[in-house]
């Protein structure tokens, strides 16, 4: 979120007694970081568990039954997937800044 602020110069001003963001700590092994772990390990096993599952029910076909689901379910679905992708990719940058 930090890089999607400074992109568009939307970051605040630090007043004279705080921290620069530079100067803050950014990625530390806290409560934060066992539950970011725990709430990906919980997202891993439903995504196993719906993709997984349609493949047991159908013999190994993957049939997609798209039609069935309404616009919003699939739309809500695909954000969610979307955000997942961003959390993971925020996780791979902090490790490696």
């Amino acid at each position: 979120m930090y890089y999607g602020f400074a992109l568009f110069s939307l970051l605040p001003q630090a007043s004279s007694g705080s921290q620069s963001a530079v100067q803050a700590e950014r990625f530390a092994i806290d409560y934060t970081f066992w539950l970011n772990l725990f709430f990906l390990g919980i997202t891993t096993v439903l995504l196993w568990l719906r993709f997984g599952s349609q493949e047991s029910e159908h013999g190994g076909k993957h049939h997609h039954h798209s039609k069935d689901k309404g616009i919003l379910e699939n739309l809500l679905f695909w954000l969610a997937i979307l955000s997942y992708i961003w959390l993971a990719g925020g996780i791979v940058v902090s490790v490696i800044i």
